[in-house]
């Protein structure tokens, strides 16, 4: 059980590179890093796909 249990926190440094993203991006991008994904990635990922419905 214990190797399931991940600690669920972001740093300081992660939470403001969130914050830079425009807010329709911010919870998603903050369920993924909390799950271990690149902000970055999962970031560019979002304004590809929001500019085919712009």
């Amino acid at each position: 059980m214990e190797k399931d249990d991940k600690k669920l926190s972001l740093s300081l440094k992660q939470v403001q590179l969130i914050m830079s993203y425009p807010i329709y991006f911010q919870h998603t991008i903050t369920q993924a890093a909390l799950l271990g994904e690149s902000i970055e990635e999962v970031a560019e990922e979002l304004e590809k796909d929001w500019a085919c419905f712009t």
